[in-house]
């Protein structure tokens, strides 16, 4: 869970993010005061990071590892437009920033967070690494 160290109470959407306040009860505050009543508890079960999102509006991926669930994209087109509005400003601060990497096994596309490009060519593991 090193990439979110520190956002232990942060809530990933598409579109936004917002750190959470907890009342007690089992009661969790949005960025007003307000009751969030549809916040969803999520785990990874590939980087095992424990997250919150909302119903409504859910991150489609793990904000820790990038893994989308049920999810393939076999053109950097079709992750693109995946990724279209998804918000990123809780990288700030974090040290990373969002990568396209094309795996060399399946030639699919993933997310992957890192400080930059050379640091994901260095592994060794992906064919090509786009910022984006």
């Amino acid at each position: 869970m090193r990439n979110l160290v520190g956002k232990e109470m942060t809530c990933f959407c598409k579109s936004k993010h917002f750190e959470l306040g907890y009342e007690g009860g089992g009661v969790y505050l949005g960025p007003k005061n307000e009751p969030i009543t549809d916040l969803m508890d999520m785990n990874c079960y590939v980087c095992t990071a424990s997250y919150y999102t909302r119903e409504g509006e859910p991150i489609p991926f793990c904000p820790n590892c990038g893994h989308w669930d049920r999810k393939r994209f076999n053109a950097q087109e079709e992750i693109v437009e995946a990724l279209r509005g998804q918000d990123f400003g809780w990288l700030k601060g974090t040290g990373n920033k969002p990568f396209l990497v094309q795996t060399w096994s399946d030639k699919d596309w993933q997310l992957k967070f890192a400080p930059d490009g050379p640091t994901l060519d260095r592994s060794g593991s992906y064919q090509k690494v786009v910022a984006y």
